[in-house]
C-alpha cells in the first residue's frame, strides 16, 4: 500500500486496539508469552488482525510489543526473537492484505540503559 503523508492531513485515522487483551479474549493463557503465539498459533493471530481490519483500521500493529530478546528471555524464548518478529510482521502484512498499513510494535524492555 502506497500512502501519501497528506492523506492524514485534516482526517482521523482509525488504528487497532489492545492486542494483549483480544489474545487474551481468544484463549492465551495468563502470564504466557503472546509473542510467542506468532509461531505456535499464527491462525488466532492472524484472525485478530484480521478482525481490526474488517472494523475498519487503517493501520494496525505487530503481535511483537513484547518481543525483544530482554523481555522474551523471561518466558525462555530470546533465541526465537527474530523468528517472532518476522513471524508477526508477516501475520499483520498478510491480515492487512493492502486494506491497512502495518506498523512494527516494539515495547520497552523493562530493563534500564546506561550509557
Amino acid at each position: 500500500m502506497s500512502i501519501s503523508p497528506d492523506e492524514f492531513k485534516n482526517t482521523v485515522t482509525v488504528s487497532d486496539g489492545a492486542w494483549g487483551t483480544e489474545l487474551d479474549k481468544v484463549g492465551c493463557p495468563a502470564g504466557y508469552c503472546r509473542e510467542e503465539w506468532n509461531l505456535s498459533q499464527p491462525d488466532v493471530v492472524r484472525k485478530v488482525a484480521t478482525a481490526y481490519v474488517q472494523a475498519g483500521a487503517r493501520i494496525i500493529l505487530t503481535n511483537t510489543f513484547g518481543a525483544n530478546r530482554i523481555t522474551l528471555r523471561k518466558h525462555q524464548q530470546d533465541a526465537q526473537a527474530r523468528q517472532i518478529n518476522r513471524a508477526g510482521a508477516r501475520i499483520s502484512k498478510d491480515a492487512a492484505a493492502g486494506r491497512a498499513l502495518v506498523f512494527g510494535s516494539i515495547g520497552p524492555s523493562g530493563k534500564m540503559v546506561l550509557t
